[in-house]
């Protein structure tokens, strides 16, 4: 009896503070997608870090928007390219509240880290946002932007 209540405060205690500090809700998943150009821009919020992905050739104006549908909470981003070889994304991350006025959410465009299975990622102070634009501005391979996933945290 001792070890069934034990188990139980335990349980009530330290559970669900580890859960609530390792899982985070991502904010994009399923949400409207819309690229400046390419194909498969589906696939950037779709769940799935290393499955298909929004391809694209990179340009200045180069983009790919996610819609959260409303107004919500966000405090961090991360997004996943293209991984296997030693090739770097440059990228910038941009929100706004309303489609009109953005500001600068994260700035990979100068690093030496190589595209993984961790991602590129940036949390920040929550700030009020509907859209999230990915812009990328380089990749050490070729002239293509490879986004396999792109998840925005908040409430």
């Amino acid at each position: 009896m001792k070890r069934i209540i034990l188990t139980a405060i335990i349980s009530a205690v330290f559970i669900p503070a580890f859960a609530g500090d390792t899982q985070r809700t991502n904010l994009a998943l399923h949400c409207a997608v819309f690229p400046s150009s390419g194909e498969g821009a589906e696939y950037a919020v779709d769940g799935v870090r290393k499955g298909s992905f929004h391809s694209s050739m990179i340009s200045p104006k180069h983009f790919l928007e996610v819609d959260l549908g409303e107004v919500r909470h966000v405090d961090g981003i991360k997004v996943f390219f293209y991984w296997g070889d030693s090739r770097i994304y440059t990228f910038y991350v941009t929100g706004s509240a309303d489609g009109k006025k953005w500001e600068m959410l994260a700035d990979f465009r100068k690093h030496d880290i190589v595209s993984s299975a961790n991602g590129y990622g940036k949390d920040f102070p929550a700030r009020k946002l509907r859209f999230v634009k990915v812009h990328v501005t380089g990749n050490t391979v070729n002239k293509a932007s490879h986004i396999r996933e792109i998840e925005i945290y908040g409430k």
